[in-house]
């Protein structure tokens, strides 16, 4: 695989902003001209499949003048699709994978068969080779992505040639499927610091945090789910964490906590702030922070260069 870089991130948010454009199940008629398809350097046709409950489970594939296959999934598509899918936290025995968050999984299938006919497709091109393949995805699609990044890392077709770049995801891995996680898998998972939907589903260490520090109703409700739902089903991260402190909120004291990166579960000094922020200003949270925050210029130029590169 090549350097993953500003650039290509760039690319791969574009093109998942391009698939908050679909209806039903198409793009629009003109979206070869829509600033998202250029800026993702399509060329040529981007192919979009649909399934789930009023086709709220969406993704699109294409190829870049920069020889990027790109796969990208849909986030939550209202709250039809919220009740269905995102709040269905069971686990649930996926292949010999281990277990995963079963909403997602459903998801992931009802649009996975297709997928995977294009890019065999695409596989037969005659340059197929030059080719690296991208699955990315913003907020559930970045759940979806996980899956499907996983799947194709079994076939040797795809495995030297793949990345995973998952923005603003929920956590989809039980601790049996991030414990058989491939560490030589690139997966780049780009958070926001003051994002909380990345901190969802919650950890072991987050629950019992949360539960502590809300209003006892919200905290006696967060049991009540608990006892559909045991502590056994709860969330570990997969792929290796990218945080940034975008730049628009510096003067604020939200931001005064350390980040944390690396495969390991991380510590609570991100999620406190998160957790904070989301109870005194929950619109900006879940709107302007969950979306607008990972627009290409607020992330710094050095965020892709790991410790071993420096």
């Amino acid at each position: 695989m090549g350097k993953f870089d500003k650039a290509k991130y760039n690319q791969l948010r574009e093109a998942c902003w391009l698939t908050a454009s679909i209806s039903k199940d198409k793009l629009p008629a003109d979206y070869k001209t829509k600033s998202n398809y250029k800026n993702a350097r399509f060329v040529g046709d981007v192919f979009c499949y649909a399934g789930g409950t009023s086709y709220s489970d969406a993704a699109i594939i294409g190829v870049t003048d920069n020889n990027m296959i790109i796969i990208a999934f849909r986030g939550t598509d209202g709250a039809i699709d919220a009740l269905v899918n995102d709040i269905a936290l069971e686990h649930v025995q996926w292949e010999n994978y281990g277990h995963v968050h079963e909403g997602f999984l459903n998801s992931y299938n009802n649009v996975n068969p297709k997928l995977r006919n294009e890019l065999k497709r695409l596989k037969s091109m005659n340059q197929f080779d030059e080719y690296e393949v991208y699955v990315t995805g913003h907020s559930k699609g970045g759940a979806m992505a996980t899956l499907m990044g996983r799947s194709l890392f079994d076939d040797p077709e795809y495995k030297n040639r793949l990345c995973v770049v998952t923005i603003a995801s929920p956590r989809v891995a039980a601790e049996d499927f991030a414990g058989k996680y491939p560490t030589d898998l690139p997966h780049y998972r780009i958070e926001s610091f003051l994002d909380f939907i990345p901190h969802t589903a919650f950890t072991k260490q987050e629950y019992e945090f949360t539960k502590n520090r809300i209003d006892k109703v919200t905290g006696f409700l967060i049991d009540v789910i608990h006892i559909f739902i045991s502590l056994d089903s709860l969330y570990v991260p997969v792929g290796k964490r990218y945080v940034f402190k975008c730049n628009k909120y510096a003067g604020n004291n939200y931001l005064n906590y350390p980040v944390e990166t690396g495969n390991s579960v991380e510590t609570l000094n991100s999620y406190y702030a998160a957790f904070r922020f989301c109870m005194n200003h929950p619109s900006t949270s879940l709107g302007d922070i969950h979306n607008f925050d990972y627009e290409a210029g607020n992330l710094p130029d050095d965020l892709f260069i790991d410790e071993e590169d420096k």
